[in-house]
Order: structure tokens, then C-alpha cells, then sequence
């Protein structure tokens, strides 16, 4: 199935919007494969053990993994993921 990422986090690591996995994986599985196809740098980036890091956002399909399964989020065909870093200012 596609699935169509945007990111800020990983945009020089991936290097299309829009990847092609097998159906009926969670958004764990999918980090998964994109550490594997990409490589450690993915897990550095967005994981702290086995957990996303603090200032790392998932969005899927405009709703944030925090009101939902979070990882375990199931994905569907032609769904919109956003990995971004959250930035602080003042």
C-alpha cells in the first residue's frame, strides 16, 4: 500500500513523499522499515529507547498518535503521515 509521509525531521534521509509497504501495518511497523530501508539514523532521530522522543510529532491524517493507539496506530491505504520536531522559542 502507499503511504505518504511529510516531514521535516527525516526529509534528508528519505528521499520521496511517498513509500510503498505492506498492508495492515501498524506506525511502528512502519518506523521499522524506514529504519531498515534508511538506515540508524531514522531510530536516532525520532526514537529515545523504544519510544518516540519528546519533541518528535505524529500526525496521521491531520490527528496526533497521542489521542489514538499512538504506535500502534494501523495505517490504510493513501493515509497522510507528518513527522515533525517540535520547536521551541521565545
Amino acid at each position: 500500500m502507499r503511504i505518504k509521509i511529510h516531514t521535516n525531521t527525516l526529509n534528508d534521509l528519505i528521499d520521496t513523499p511517498e513509500i510503498f509497504v505492506p498492508d495492515k501495518i501498524t506506525l511502528k511497523q512502519l518506523f521499522e522499515y524506514l529504519i531498515q530501508r534508511y538506515g540508524e539514523a531514522v531510530r536516532d532521530r525520532i526514537f529515545e529507547k523504544d519510544n518516540l522522543k519528546s519533541n518528535i510529532i505524529v500526525i496521521v491524517n491531520g490527528n496526533s498518535i497521542d489521542f489514538s493507539d499512538e504506535l500502534e496506530t494501523k495505517l490504510d491505504e493513501d493515509n497522510s503521515i507528518s513527522i515533525i520536531t517540535a520547536v521551541a522559542g521565545g
